[in-house]
């Protein structure tokens, strides 16, 4: 399984880019499960 460095870095400007709780809440819980994965 391949990520993107790019893709993720273009999807979190994106999700910066419409600020709202939801949106933060997701790019946070993303970066924890991103880094779970880097980590396993």
């Amino acid at each position: 399984m391949v990520f993107s460095a790019t893709g993720v870095e273009h999807d979190a400007k994106a999700m910066q880019a419409i600020p709202s709780p939801q949106s933060q809440f997701f790019e946070v819980r993303f970066k924890v499960v991103f880094i779970q994965f880097k980590n396993e």
